[in-house]
């Protein structure tokens, strides 16, 4: 496969984006003339990498990272919410597995609500015991997540403005 303009690449243990293709044998990353050779193909889109880095990640970073991330943007959540997602880290995960393949079919928009209950659907049929059982209520401030730790999915969903926190 042809390492092209917009390529997602390895080179020297980094993800890449590629620039500019130079020639048939150079491209471009950053400042740098890099020739293809060096390089070694990862993906074609930008958010696939770095949700695909995201899920090779270990549990407990992720956890941690997704804790921090609520934290530090607590005005856009419920305590609820804040205090639940990262127990089902499992659903924020598959969440982002569904929006690659929206993102690989060339879906520009979407909805999380539809997100949801396709993951419900595909849980009933394939798991064992275990069902997503998801409030309807978080669709919003998933999306808002999403949109915060991926700023590359900003616009992917439609969502109002976040509810005012009242003061505790």
């Amino acid at each position: 496969m042809k390492i092209r303009s917009g390529d997602i690449v390895r080179w020297h243990g980094d993800l890449c984006r590629v620039g500019t293709e130079i020639d048939d044998d150079n491209v471009a990353i950053g400042q740098r003339v890099v020739p293809r050779s060096e390089l070694t193909f990862f993906k074609r889109d930008w958010v696939s990498a770095r949700v695909t880095s995201w899920l090779h990640m270990k549990v407990e970073v992720r956890s941690a990272y997704l804790r921090n991330e609520l934290k530090r943007h607590f005005e856009h959540f419920t305590e609820q919410f804040i205090s639940e997602m990262p127990g089902n880290l499992h659903v924020f995960d598959e969440v982002l597995r569904e929006i690659i393949k929206l993102k690989n079919a060339g879906q520009e928009h979407y909805s999380m609500r539809t997100i949801i209950e396709v993951l419900r659907h595909e849980s009933a049929i394939h798991a064992n015991d275990e069902h997503f059982k998801i409030n309807n209520n978080i669709a919003p401030p998933l999306a808002r997540l999403v949109m915060l730790m991926f700023p590359e999915l900003d616009g992917f969903f439609a969502v109002r403005e976040a509810p005012a926190r009242s003061a505790a």
